[in-house]
């Protein structure tokens, strides 16, 4: 039998594909009762297109580039750990602590694979923190908003 969704080989009896992971149950129950329903009626079946065994699975290729994402959360902890010492240990800890959140999010927002986000995150929270060491704060934060706006848009 093959999987509806990466189109791998799997055991008659499964589930679940053991390539993929995504449920089967429901394809077997309607392919089974299309098969006795074909009986039934005492029509040819369809033949079945060989599928060559060299082309790599989409859903393979996908999960194979893809960084875990309970690395990327304990990424997330340890850089925060980490630059909170730094901020401690040069007195920067304001604004600092703004950078540091901006990098802390887009880590976060990234294991959740939305690097549009990841990106407002770094923006957002970078800008403030320069805009609150330059003392450029009231000009700067509508130059801030409006890159993020341009951002925004252009998806």
């Amino acid at each position: 039998m093959r999987c509806p969704h990466c189109d791998n080989t799997i055991p008659d009896d499964s589930v679940f594909c053991i390539e993929c992971g995504r449920s089967v149950q429901a394809y077997t129950d309607r392919t089974r009762t299309l098969e006795a329903e074909q009986q039934r009626q005492q029509l040819p079946q369809a033949p079945q297109l060989p599928v060559p065994a060299s082309a790599p699975s989409q859903a393979r290729y996908q999960r194979s580039h893809r960084f875990p994402r309970r690395n990327y959360r304990h990424l997330a902890g340890g850089a925060f750990l980490i630059g909170l010492g730094v901020l401690f240990l040069t007195g920067l800890f304001w604004p600092g602590i703004l950078g540091l959140i901006g990098l802390v999010g887009a880590l976060e927002e990234l294991a959740k694979g939305k690097t549009r986000a990841a990106g407002m995150s770094l923006v957002f929270f970078g800008g403030m923190a320069f805009l609150f060491a330059t003392d450029l704060f009231w000009p700067g934060i509508l130059i801030l908003l409006g890159i993020l706006a341009l951002i925004d848009r252009t998806k």
